[in-house]
């Protein structure tokens, strides 16, 4: 897996070279060099750090929709992913609504991190987020198509807007690795 981090002391951009292999989880941290040599400090950087919710519309998770399958291929070496649709005891949500809903809270109570993926926004995806933020857990979402990027209740709700996915989860990488670093 290859990525972009920066360098916790000096904000310097690294381009990464790892051997981490996608769904394999690590206990572990690697050490990176900054590649300023004005600042030639070395940081480590967190595997499997956060756990993070992926929450989206029923239409986003039909299974031609690349979504979850790009994030959980290119993140899962750095990052835990608890996806609610991967369940396969999950309760059937068309009969039992009380069932459905405790078990995505309790998934949402194992994780550090929600992100949501909302192009047309749900009942159930902004139940969830709001549950999400009421816990004071970090809340980020992605709008794909722009449209609801000036809403101002998302906007209110979130602690990150993105339009782009892969920016979402690199920013959210290099926060861990500031954070992991700063203790």
């Amino acid at each position: 897996m290859n990525r972009i981090i920066e360098c916790p002391f000096c904000q310097t951009q690294t381009f990464v070279r790892m051997s981490v292999q996608p769904g394999v989880k690590y206990e572990n941290v690697i050490w990176e060099p900054c590649q300023n040599v004005k600042c030639g400090k070395r940081f480590m950087v967190p595997l499997n750090y956060w756990r993070v919710y992926l929450a989206r519309t029923f239409s986003v998770s039909d299974p031609k929709y690349k979504y979850p399958v790009h994030v959980k291929s290119h993140f899962s070496g750095v990052l835990d992913f608890v996806d609610p649709l991967d369940y396969k005891d999950a309760p059937n949500w068309r009969k039992n609504p009380e069932e459905i809903v405790s078990f995505d809270k309790n998934l949402i109570d194992e994780c550090d991190i929600f992100v949501a993926f909302i192009n047309q926004p749900t009942f159930g995806t902004l139940g969830e987020l709001h549950y999400a933020h009421n816990k004071d857990m970090m809340t980020y979402v992605i709008n794909g198509n722009g449209v609801h990027m000036n809403d101002p209740w998302l906007k209110y709700i979130v602690d990150g807007m993105y339009e782009d996915t892969d920016k979402c989860y690199y920013d959210l990488i290099n926060l861990a690795v500031r954070i992991y670093n700063a203790k």
